[in-house]
């Protein structure tokens, strides 16, 4: 028995909205199916809930660049603190430094002990105890540090203080990306349920199975109440060999599964007479496979070639 089922993400409301504006596109003035109502509420909706999520997109694209620059500066500090605390220890042992300097970047002048650096704070705070401290050791007498030197030590600091600002700045972006797409919610729901009503209602006299494919050319979206399963089996294109990972998601109802070892993943899904499956995984470009179903069927056998990019 199949059941409508309205859209469950903003991608699919998206997608849902797009189907149902193409489609009016295509028919003449006088063979619109739409009342004037539902016409115009789509036609204000589905232009602005199309350019926010555009927005969002790119602003959640930005933010993953600022956030794995962000974490390519913390790794690089990281390395310069633990590597200028234990060149200062081998200067110990050479007699270059004395034990008691070690006070001067926050640390005990005993035993041969590093700073915490699990955390971004305590990163953060032990590179500002070797600026500071530093500075007021070699007011003091002492011997200058080299591999990596203070000024280095300083300048990872600076880089990771400006990626990190970077980095929530965008974040606040996307956030408000996200709301401006979330304040459009209400009325998509809305106007995307009259549609689907209302087209519905067109196709009433239709077989059960042409309805469905009617409708479905409107953007409704159906499922069933019994389960399918589908099979994939990726490989690369070019060696044959399996790609684990590969992310395999249902368009019309959301199921997803990473392939396993061998490039293989099963989807248990509820999609109803067809499922549109898309493949992500990176370094590879995207590919898509649409199947016919017929659920009485229960399981389908999938294989596909992913390119390189």
């Amino acid at each position: 028995m199949a059941t409508r089922r309205l859209p469950y993400s903003n991608v699919s409301r998206q997608r849902s909205l797009e189907a149902a504006v193409a489609k009016q596109a295509t028919l003449a003035p006088d063979q619109q199916l739409l009342s004037p109502t539902a016409s115009g509420r789509l036609a204000g909706i589905a232009p602005p809930f199309t350019k926010a999520m555009a927005v969002s997109a790119a602003a959640a694209a930005k933010q993953i660049e600022a956030t794995a620059t962000a974490n390519m500066a913390r790794a690089t500090l990281k390395t310069y603190v633990s590597h200028f605390h234990q060149v200062f220890g081998l200067g110990v042992v050479r007699g270059l430094h004395t034990p008691n300097q070690k006070s001067y970047f926050g640390l005990p002048a005993s035993g041969e002990s590093l700073p915490a650096l699990g955390t971004e704070s305590e990163i953060l705070q032990a590179a500002q105890h070797i600026v500071d401290g530093d500075e007021r050791r070699m007011a003091d007498g002492g011997v200058a540090m080299s591999n990596p030197s203070t000024a280095e030590v300083g300048d990872a600091l600076a880089d990771f203080k400006l990626a990190i600002g970077n980095q929530t700045k965008l974040k606040d972006a996307f956030d408000r990306s996200q709301e401006a797409v979330q304040a459009l919610v209400a009325e998509a729901d809305s106007v995307i349920k009259r549609v689907w009503d209302e087209v519905e209602m067109n196709y009433n006299d239709e077989a059960p199975a042409s309805k469905r494919r009617k409708a479905r050319e409107w953007g409704v979206n159906y499922i069933s109440d019994t389960t399918i399963s589908i099979v994939v089996a990726v490989t690369d294109q070019a060696t044959g060999l399996p790609i684990p990972g590969v992310l395999v998601e249902i368009t019309e109802t959301g199921d997803s599964q990473l392939t396993e070892g061998d490039g293989t993943a099963t989807l248990v899904t509820h999609a109803m007479d067809a499922a549109n499956l898309v493949f992500n995984y990176a370094g590879y470009a995207t590919a898509s496979k649409a199947l016919v179903l017929d659920n009485a069927q229960g399981q389908y056998t999938v294989a596909l070639a992913m390119a390189k990019l």
